[in-house]
């Protein structure tokens, strides 16, 4: 109950006018940065003060920008993605839903079957089926993990509301 008071706080700024352009901005500018690495006319749009401050890009120093990328997307997506869209409903949104809603555990189970991904392609193969194989049983792993997940969580709360009930 409490996630549902702090997003209605929230949901009037992400739905905000000023938000979404922001968020298109933002998104609009890093893709011109990160289209300067390989096309270098558009490196001359990029400030020199500002090229300092984010060059070299290296993951230590990404996390704030990473943050902001996250947040725009997320700004887009309340903009443009329905609530009652259809697909959401799919098994593979809900699966997706799902590992959002067990964000943790799934990062972990997703650190896990990268490294063993990694010993994989390093010990077997590193072909593209491979690759494609390993992708998909890593998708599949955290839906999988993440309705488990979800299974458990709400078994507790129905016992407890049954025993309410009794």
């Amino acid at each position: 109950m409490w996630h549902h008071r702090r997003f209605n706080t929230i949901q009037p700024w992400v739905r905000s006018g000023a938000a979404f352009v922001l968020a298109v901005l933002y998104l609009l500018y890093s893709l011109v940065i990160a289209l300067s690495w390989r096309i270098k006319p558009l490196d001359a749009l990029i400030p020199q003060t500002l090229a300092h401050l984010l060059y070299p890009l290296d993951k230590s120093n990404l996390a704030p920008l990473r943050l902001l990328h996250f947040l725009a997307i997320a700004v887009l997506a309340t903009w443009l993605v329905p609530r009652n869209w259809r697909a959401l409903k799919t098994p593979v949104m809900r699966g997706a839903i799902r590992c959002g809603q067990n964000s943790l555990p799934i990062y972990c189970v997703g650190v896990l079957l990268a490294f063993v991904s990694h010993m994989t392609l390093l010990d077997i193969s590193n072909g593209l089926a491979m690759q494609i194989a390993l992708s998909l049983g890593g998708i599949t792993a955290m839906i999988v993990s993440a309705t488990l997940l979800d299974l458990i969580s709400i078994k507790p709360r129905q016992r407890s509301a049954e025993t309410a009930h009794s």
